[in-house]
């Protein structure tokens, strides 16, 4: 049964917590650009001359509603 003054009957529907995923590592070759929906970026691997083959490492954003993780779709 519902009952409006039990915040209870709320709770469940609310994100209660934020985290970040297992990290994703993407080789920029060349210099290009590359982005994933969802995720942050946490580092970069910057190796050798301007424009050579780079790394970019992302992690997925996560949202905790109702006792289960869930992936950001978009940010």
């Amino acid at each position: 049964m519902f009952n409006p003054s039990d915040y209870g009957n709320f709770d469940s529907r609310y994100v209660k917590d934020v985290r970040l995923g297992t990290r994703v590592v993407q080789l920029m070759a060349r210099g290009g650009r590359y982005e994933k929906a969802g995720h942050a970026i946490t580092g970069l691997r910057i190796i050798g001359e301007v424009d050579g083959d780079d790394e970019a490492i992302f992690r997925p954003i996560q949202k905790y509603i109702n006792g289960t993780w869930y992936n950001v779709a978009q940010v």
